[in-house]
């Protein structure tokens, strides 16, 4: 890895430094240059992506312009905030969703409930031995709340009331990453939403544990036990800059300042660094398709051209671009959104079963087909980032595309991974017409607290869990955005 530019993965918000990506690299990605990718021209006169699929592959257009993005560089003046425009639910389909967190959620309930995760294949719990932490229970309470699903959400939240404490001081050790943006996120947003004081308890219990392994070495290692907060493992800086939103806020509800000031020395080396960051996608990162002219985010070693490679993780980028266009990022960060998102679509589109594969390569020697899968790669964990982004940039747009792109995942995710017997299935060969279920054994808590929560989201009014009022954490639990610590408790303390 000490030769790659390595992708470091930040959750938060531009304004509670945004829901966000750093990307770091050891050879010059952080510095602050005028982008020279050629993948960044854009034909002439031609419609963005998002309204027009077919201009683009068009032989006869030739000339080219670059995306404006010299002018950008750190201490420019961005432009104002972007007011989010007025939508409307799509009740049908979020009926549909609905529907489908039931389906889900009921299999869990009659086959593994207060477990980690269901295994679908055999309909039996299935977690890690020796230290279940019910994390599908959990990860899943705010998404129960908002979706109205209030007698399953209340029965979960007394099951955690009960017994989630004794399951804490274990002997396996776990990780502070998932375990912090699953379980101590899921308190938190569930505490947010329905005020039960038991779930604030909880979160500052299992907090105060996580906590003590924070504090071991100067950038924290993988794994903590519960019980006395020893760590081993390596170290993941993409893990330990996610975890600030958690921890601040947890630190904003009880009072102990001590969480806060943890989190802030880890993320005081990155958090100025978004937009070097950007400007290092745009100037290293960025390819291009030979026959489409579709945009990608590549793979880029010491010394070699760009690897048109892309995971599906990738593509929760267009989502924080987005949100850094509304908060005063320039406007160039919300054509690159549209433009990676037109492409995460694609995935999709391009698969025979219309879903997408993990990973894609893109064909920018020939104008044979744009998309290319790897069998080994042909399979599809029911997960999040394409609808994650579908969901933000519908509200930044309000354009109906990204709806209409939504129906059209879900109804694949419906006719490919639902199972007769309960739950959802990850699935193999996507690149055929009927993908193969069981790829493996585990529905993940992720499709229940990401995936289906940002479905929902998606068909919702822009009301519903407001993008200016709350962010996401990494696992799409939403946090309310906190003022300057300064100016709020001034204003709490004037009459």
């Amino acid at each position: 890895m000490s030769s790659m530019y390595q992708w470091v993965l930040a959750a938060g918000a531009v304004c509670c430094f945004l829901n966000v990506m750093y990307l770091a690299s050891k050879y010059g990605m952080l510095e602050v240059l005028i982008p020279k990718n050629p993948a960044l021209r854009r034909v002439t006169n031609a419609p963005d992506p998002v309204d027009d699929m077919t201009t683009a592959t068009n032989p006869d257009i030739t000339t080219t312009t670059q995306l404006d993005v010299t002018k950008h560089s750190i201490g420019a003046i961005m432009n104002p905030l972007v007011a989010m425009p007025t939508l409307q639910n799509d009740t049908a389909m979020q009926r549909r969703v609905v529907g489908a967190m039931s389906w889900a959620w009921d299999a869990y309930r009659k086959h593994a409930f207060g477990f980690d995760s269901l295994n679908v294949q055999e309909m039996v719990k299935d977690g890690l031995p020796g230290h279940d932490m019910a994390i599908s229970l959990v990860d899943s309470l705010d998404t129960l709340y908002i979706m109205g699903l209030r007698e399953e959400f209340n029965e979960a939240v007394d099951w955690a009331e009960a017994n989630l404490a004794a399951r804490y001081p274990l002997p396996p050790k776990v990780s502070i990453f998932e375990t912090t943006i699953r379980n101590l996120g899921g308190l938190l947003s569930a505490y947010t939403l329905c005020r039960r004081p038991s779930l604030l308890s909880l979160a500052d219990d299992l907090g105060e544990r996580l906590h003590r392994g924070l504090k071991q070495t100067a950038l924290p290692l993988s794994l903590v036990s519960l019980i006395d907060g020893s760590t081993s493992d390596s170290s993941y800086v993409a893990e330990f800059t996610t975890i600030q939103l958690e921890f601040k806020y947890l630190a904003h509800l009880t009072g102990k300042t001590e969480y806060r000031d943890t989190v802030e020395e880890l993320m005081d080396k990155y958090k100025d660094r978004y937009m070097h960051a950007v400007n290092g996608i745009m100037t290293k990162l960025v390819g291009r398709t030979k026959k489409s002219n579709w945009l990608f985010l590549g793979e880029l070693s010491e010394g070699t051209p760009l690897r048109p490679k892309m995971d599906h993780l990738v593509c929760f980028i267009p989502g924080m671009l987005a949100l850094g266009y509304v908060n005063g990022m320039p406007e160039s960060h919300l054509t690159l959104a549209k433009e990676l998102l037109h492409t995460c679509y694609q995935m999709y589109n391009q698969m025979a079963s219309k879903l997408a594969p993990e990973i894609a390569y893109f064909n920018t020697a020939t104008t044979d087909d744009d998309i290319q899968v790897h069998p080994q790669d042909a399979f599809n964990i029911l997960r999040p980032e394409t609808v994650e982004s579908l969901m933000i940039l519908y509200r930044v747009t309000k354009d109906e595309r990204y709806r209409q792109w939504g129906v059209q995942i879900f109804d694949a995710f419906e006719r490919n991974t639902r199972l007769d017997t309960g739950g959802f299935s990850s699935v193999g060969h996507v690149d055929q017409a009927t993908a193969t279920k069981f790829f493996r054994p585990t529905m993940d808590s992720f499709f229940m607290a990401e995936t289906l929560k940002y479905f929902y989201l998606l068909f919702s009014d822009e009301e519903t869990i407001p993008l200016y009022k709350y962010v996401f954490n990494t696992e799409a639990h939403p946090f309310p955005i906190q003022r300057d610590q300064t100016k709020q408790a001034t204003s709490t303390s004037t009459p």
